[in-house]
């Protein structure tokens, strides 16, 4: 007994060292493991950390812009016949709140003078269509022109008629530039000082434009027009100043005069621009530039994301048929 005791008992001895080697062995592959998993876990938790941080700098950069259009032609549901294209932005990827807020401002945009001559008439418009309308007319363009991770900008081109498609025709434009993530809108006299030395800087701008010299007085009434104080025409126009961004963060600037129903007809043939524009460099606002508001910095901190989804089954040419367009009309003509 005692021998074979013996015997077992120095069978299974080993030296110390060698059962630790041993060991080590077992436990070798096992520790690869964790230390890999380890390290695994570390890269990821480094992406997310990375990747949250670069959220937080460039804001929402997941949003995209898909164009929508509201189209009609000849619904029988009023008295006068309607043809109305209208191109609008839908925004997708926002905060809900905010993302609701300004889908109905672009909305809304979009169809102003649609709502004003034909959804939702007052009683002068009322009046003005029992006189005038045998049918109206509206198209609009919508062009996103600036998209960064926090700050958008919209350009609205419209030609619209409020008697038939060869008279009363008329072209205006208007804009929309907002915080995506706040729902803030901005307007000219947020970002700007408008005043008699900013006239003189827009007024040389549109007549490297179009051409035409413009007086001291005629920068006089456009600087009354900006800051909205004609009382008198006021009656019978909205004056509305408007800008855009372009996508080389140039700004074309430029007011409205869109005629209310109390303007009446001319009674002839017109076709009337509605709206002044030009193109001003970015740097040459520099002097005007109102701080505290957000814009600026927005402005120079952004960097082109978001993605524009064209408007599918575009509805276009409904004035005048597959071979014409209202807007190669109002060119021919102008």
């Amino acid at each position: 007994m005692g021998n074979e005791e013996i015997v077992r008992t120095t069978a299974g001895w080993q030296e110390p060292g060698a059962a630790m080697v041993q060991e080590s062995q077992k436990r070798g592959p096992k520790q690869a493991f964790i230390i890999i998993g380890l390290i695994l876990t570390a890269i990821i938790i480094v992406c997310v950390a990375v990747y949250g941080i670069l959220r937080l700098r460039a804001g929402d950069s997941m949003y995209t812009i898909q164009m929508e259009q509201y189209a009609v032609k000849y619904s029988e549901h009023y008295e006068y016949e309607e043809v109305i294209t209208v191109e609008y932005p839908r925004l997708e990827g926002l905060d809900s709140e905010v993302e609701e807020q300004l889908n109905s401002l672009l909305y809304q945009t979009a169809m102003d003078r649609v709502n004003y001559w034909h959804f939702q008439p007052d009683s002068a418009v009322r009046k003005f269509q029992e006189e005038y309308f045998s049918i109206f007319c509206s198209n609009v363009d919508c062009y996103v022109t600036f998209h960064s991770q926090e700050l958008l900008s919209v350009d609205m081109r419209e030609i619209y008629d409020t008697y038939n498609p060869i008279w009363e025709v008329k072209y205006t434009e208007r804009a929309v530039n907002a915080n995506l993530d706040t729902g803030e809108v901005y307007e000219l006299k947020d970002i700007l000082t408008i005043d008699s030395d900013f006239m003189a800087l827009w007024c040389d701008a549109l007549s490297e434009k179009t051409g035409e010299e413009f007086s001291a007085e005629e920068e006089k009434i456009f600087l009354e027009w900006f800051l909205g104080g004609d009382q008198e025409l006021g009656q019978y126009y909205l004056f509305r100043p408007w800008f855009y961004i372009e996508g080389n963060g140039d700004f074309v600037i430029g007011i409205s005069v869109d005629p209310l129903a109390a303007a009446g007809l001319s009674g002839n043939r017109t076709l009337e621009n509605c709206t002044y524009s030009a193109a001003i460099p970015w740097q040459d606002l520099d002097a005007f530039r109102l701080e505290g508001g957000g814009f600026w910095e927005l402005y120079e901190n952004s960097e082109s994301v978001g993605e524009i989804l064209e408007c599918p089954d575009k509805e276009e040419n409904l004035w005048f048929g597959e071979k014409g367009s209202v807007w190669s009309y109002w060119e021919d003509v102008q």
